[in-house]
């Protein structure tokens, strides 16, 4: 049985936890940041800065002029947050 390389390094990244997982999942997310590593390490404290607020279980991060938005899970409910990685704030959009 042949095992798909990216299915394998995703399932042993799910197994490693979450920043792996994502990592191993984003690869074109990566990619985008490689040419501007001060934006990356941004985007790094924005995606830290959401688990550290309880926002382990989000998607469709992406840049928002200065910021960056995604959507996230809370208490049951799905909404839109606004992540300012510089002032550390999370805050959901109207």
């Amino acid at each position: 049985m042949k095992l798909v390389p990216a299915l394998t390094a995703a399932s042993l990244a799910l197994m490693l936890g979450t920043g792996a997982a994502l990592a191993a999942t984003m690869p074109t997310a990566a990619n985008h940041y490689n040419s501007n590593p001060a934006e990356a390490r941004r985007a790094t404290r924005a995606l830290n800065l959401l688990e550290a607020k309880g926002y382990g279980d989000f998607k469709d991060f992406k840049r928002d002029g200065q910021n960056f938005q995604a959507t996230v899970q809370q208490h049951g409910k799905t909404l839109t947050v606004m992540v300012n990685p510089d002032a550390k704030t999370v805050q959901p959009t109207t």
